[in-house]
Formats: structure tokens, C-alpha cells, sequence
């Protein structure tokens, strides 16, 4: 059954997958100064935040409606600890916007 939340849903991961690529190409600042090399921007990435990132973009309502286990209570809550993670992402984005933001502004 698709309806609103599924939407919305796969409009938050379509923008998750966004925020991941803005990630592996966004400066940060060190003590030294500010870092642009991609692949300092790439390491620290992958060391850091890359995995809850990415486990919070796998559609896992998706697997649970193809392989019917929307009944079993251990995979039910698993669902629902990833959308914890979804929601730790989202504070998260809020944060890095309101930092980039002070650095435009």
C-alpha cells in the first residue's frame, strides 16, 4: 500500500542521498585553517558521521513490504531504531545549515 508517508519518506531519502554527496565535498575547518582537499573532506567523512549516514538512507520499509515482515516484533523495532537514526540525521542537517548559513550571512 503506497500512501502520504511512504512519499515522504522516499522525498527525506532523496534529500539524505543529497546531504551524503554535499558531505564528501564540503570544507571544514581544522585547527591549521580551512580544509578543501577532497580527499582530507573524503577521509574525515568516511571516518565520522558515513555510516549512520548511510544506514539512515536504506530503505528498510521498502525491504520489509518485498519480504513481508512487517508483522515480526524484533524487525518492527528495528525499523523504528532506524528512524531514530533518520531523525539524529535530520538534527544534524538542521545544525550544518544553521552553521552554513552564520558562514554566508
Amino acid at each position: 500500500k503506497l500512501d502520504v508517508y511512504f512519499g515522504i519518506n522516499r522525498f527525506v531519502d532523496v534529500a539524505f542521498w543529497a546531504h551524503i554527496a554535499i558531505n564528501f565535498n564540503l570544507m571544514y575547518k581544522s585547527p591549521h585553517g580551512w580544509v578543501y582537499d577532497r580527499k582530507k573532506i573524503a577521509h574525515r567523512y568516511l571516518s565520522s558521521w558515513f555510516t549512520i549516514d548511510l544506514l539512515s538512507v536504506i530503505p528498510f520499509d521498502i525491504a520489509l513490504l518485498v519480504l513481508d515482515l512487517r508483522d515480526e516484533v524484533k524487525v518492527l523495532r528495528l525499523f523504528k531504531l532506524l528512524r531514530l537514526l533518520k531523525l539524529a540525521r535530520l538534527l544534524r542537517a538542521q545544525r550544518l545549515l544553521q552553521r552554513w548559513e552564520a558562514k554566508s550571512g
